[in-house]
């Protein structure tokens, strides 16, 4: 095989691995049409499942995309995948759980709020602070949510108030949450997430998918919550020092 003949096939090598980014977002978009699918049946275990594993494909299309490239099409199907995993799915399953128009207008505003979150990410992601982000992601968003649903069940305030503090969290702009691919990733850091999986494991082995969503849910509130508790610590060591 001449130079030129290596050249060529090391291209047409790369050009098909552009495509896999593109294809691990169609997993994606796959896990959210049956999240979607998994809501309207009222199996909120099998959606939360679903959003995990979505999240999980979300994050490689990232990672191919970085080391291979991707398609224009690519960016588009992860967009659309991202709207339909983390924001119609968790909000069909509010509007049907709660039903009526309370349930449509709390589950209508929760998909909202994700697409205005997701669309603020494409607008900013290229000025954004290196590792880092402002607001909540739309997937740890998605999975506080689903969890909460799949623990309070049809409880109003409950779910409301789990809603309620997902929406927030994710416009809270000024707060800067960092990748959590960055979090778990320092080593210092790496015993927390064998405790989160041991954690999440056990709770599954011994309560079933409402142990998982608990370890979930308590997860993601703490993720949200740290920045704000982390500004308000150090405000007050500044108010304290003076």
């Amino acid at each position: 095989m001449n130079h030129d003949q290596v050249h060529t096939t090391a291209i047409a090598r790369r050009s098909r691995r552009r495509h896999v980014a593109d294809a691990l977002s169609f997993g994606n978009l796959l896990c959210g049409l049956s999240a979607m699918a998994a809501a309207v049946a009222g199996r909120l275990d099998t959606m939360l499942a679903l959003i995990l594993l979505g999240w999980a494909f979300d994050g490689l299309d990232g990672l191919a995309a970085r080391r291979w490239g991707g398609t224009r099409f690519g960016v588009y199907a992860d967009d659309v995948a991202d709207a339909i995993t983390y924001g119609l799915a968790p909000g069909v399953a509010i509007a049907l759980l709660l039903g009526g128009g309370a349930g449509l207008l709390l589950g209508g505003s929760y998909a909202l709020f994700t697409w205005s979150r997701l669309l603020y990410f494409t607008l900013t992601k290229d000025a954004a602070e290196a590792g880092s982000f402002g607001g909540v992601p739309s997937a740890v968003a998605a999975v506080l949510v689903a969890s909460a649903l799949l623990l309070f069940g049809k409880e109003p305030v409950y779910v409301g108030a789990a809603v309620g503090a997902a929406c927030t969290l994710m416009v809270a702009f000024p707060m800067r949450y960092s990748h959590l691919s960055r979090v778990l990733g320092v080593r210092k850091r790496r015993p927390l997430l064998v405790i989160l999986a041991v954690t999440a494991s056990a709770a599954t082995l011994f309560a079933g998918p409402h142990g998982l969503a608990i370890v979930l849910f308590s997860a993601a509130l703490a993720y949200g919550l740290w920045p704000s508790v982390k500004a308000l610590r150090q405000a007050m060591t500044r108010v304290a020092a003076r």
